[in-house]
């Protein structure tokens, strides 16, 4: 690959707005739950969003279901926001974006051509579990708080 002064500062963009959604996502936090639900959430949207600009997801980057998996990404931003950044919100939201992966992945199964079958699942499969993970770790976050 062969990147130009774009691609590096869009690289910078990316990595800069994941370390500073971690910051501010974390920085009321007490639990260590929290900090690691919050850097499994930022990394795997930094790696989604990366994935989707290099090559797109599944199939070619040009396709609609692959352009779809954006929505990912919106559901957890917009979850995130409304949640003011709590442990409880944060589950709720990455649970919501685990099945938002998981239709997803379902209907680019229907509507990609059979050579992308294991790319779709792999992609649905891998992603749904970074969120399914991050929403458990912060549900591990909010026993504590209540504990607290």
């Amino acid at each position: 690959m062969n990147w130009d002064a774009l691609d590096y500062m869009a690289a910078l963009a990316l990595v800069a707005g994941s370390t500073g959604a971690y910051w501010i996502a974390t920085r009321s936090a007490r639990s260590l739950w929290h900090h690691v639900a919050v850097l499994i959430a930022a990394g795997g949207a930094l790696l989604m969003l990366w994935m989707q600009l290099a090559v797109g997801l599944i199939g070619s980057g040009a396709h609609p279901i692959n352009q779809a998996m954006g929505l990912v990404l919106v559901v957890g931003a917009t979850g995130a926001l409304l949640s003011r950044f709590r442990a409880s919100g944060l589950r709720t939201t990455l649970l919501v974006a685990a099945g938002t992966q998981m239709v997803l992945g379902a209907i680019g199964f229907i509507l990609l051509p059979a050579e992308f079958f294991s790319d779709t699942f792999l992609v649905t499969a891998f992603f749904s579990g970074l969120w399914t993970a991050s929403a458990f770790l912060f549900h591990l976050a909010v026993l504590k708080e209540m504990r607290a």
